[in-house]
């Protein structure tokens, strides 16, 4: 992770960003987003993408709005460094799921 890319709270605590889509219909970028991907990748599997990829999040900071495919509204949102997190998706519609172990039971006899 590029250093320029992370952020630090008042608190010192650190964070990472994720790309994710936050309107139904699929995550997806653009054209324009793509060949600029491709200056620094060999090649692109959107659905294979690793959205805290730091290219990835570049792309979409440098291009805005222009990174989305058509149907597709890029953000970005953080993590903080060391949780484990996911992107969880409905009907096309993002969000990055933090886990919690305290919403987590254990299978137990």
């Amino acid at each position: 992770m590029a250093l320029d890319m992370i952020l630090t709270d008042e608190k010192g605590r650190q964070f990472i960003p994720i790309v994710y889509n936050q309107r139904h219909g699929g995550f997806g970028l653009s054209d324009e987003a793509k060949a600029r991907y491709l200056e620094f990748h060999d090649n692109i599997q959107q659905d294979r993408i690793d959205r805290s990829d730091p290219v990835l999040v570049r792309v979409v900071r440098e291009l805005g709005s222009k990174a989305n495919s058509r149907g597709a509204n890029l953000t970005i949102g953080f993590v903080e460094v060391g949780q484990l997190w996911r992107i969880s998706e409905y009907d096309g519609m993002e969000e990055i799921e933090i886990f919690d172990p305290k919403q987590w039971q254990q299978a137990r006899i």
